[in-house]
């Protein structure tokens, strides 16, 4: 009578708020994925759609679902299906994001800077997150704030190519060039010409390159 109970009970959960999709769902999904990725956003749109309407809490469907309202320019749909995640999960930094990236498209960079706040207080060295901040306060007139918001970004930036340069020493240590300038060269584009960065690693890509190495 209790295994019964709990059947029930778990089955009537399930119904009102299905949030694991079943086997279908999952594949349309991976279908709706797949054309997102081939770039036809409507047909992903529609595939994301469906799958919502019958898993509305399949919160990674409905950031897929966003995502590719904001690339066909419908970004009231947009908001409306990120901020539902964002609200609901406002650990999921991907579909804040993509909020904030919705509410500036539309024109709306103060809702920007909220949600994009809220998600530093979980993740402050997400160098994306900064560089959101930066683009809503500069919309929004607050240049001073701005500039800040993109200097933190640059240092967020610069803590993240740590991961290349460390691996590009610790090749070049073992005397294997070729991997360690592909690691160098990572760290450059990922730095950007403007980056304090830069300079002294240009001068490790010339040095490898010339096969000046010892």
């Amino acid at each position: 009578m209790y295994l019964c109970i709990c059947g029930f009970l778990l089955l009537f959960f399930s119904s009102c708020s299905p949030s694991v999709p079943s086997e279908q769902a999952a594949t349309r999904y991976v279908e709706g994925k797949r054309q997102y990725q081939n770039g036809d956003y409507r047909a992903a749109r529609d595939i994301f759609v469906s799958v919502h309407h019958d898993y509305p809490h399949f919160f990674q469907n409905s950031v897929m679902l966003g995502k590719s309202c904001f690339f066909l320019g419908e970004t009231d749909e947009a908001i409306s299906y990120l901020e539902e995640v964002a609200e609901k999960r406002p650990e999921h930094i991907d579909a804040v994001k993509w909020l904030c990236r919705s509410y500036l498209a539309a024109g709306n960079p103060q809702k920007a800077i909220e949600y994009v706040q809220k998600s530093l207080a979980l993740s402050s060295e997400d160098y994306e997150l900064q560089f959101l901040l930066a683009k809503a306060y500069r919309a929004d007139g607050h240049i001073d704030k701005a500039l800040t918001a993109y200097s933190r970004a640059e240092a967020s930036l610069q803590r993240g190519v740590e991961l290349y340069i460390e691996t590009g020493e610790l090749y070049r240590s073992l005397g294997l060039w070729e991997p360690s300038l592909r690691q160098f060269k990572k760290a450059a584009d990922f730095t950007g010409p403007e980056s304090s960065l830069r300079p002294a690693l240009d001068t490790i890509i010339k040095t490898l390159e010339s096969g000046e190495t010892e």
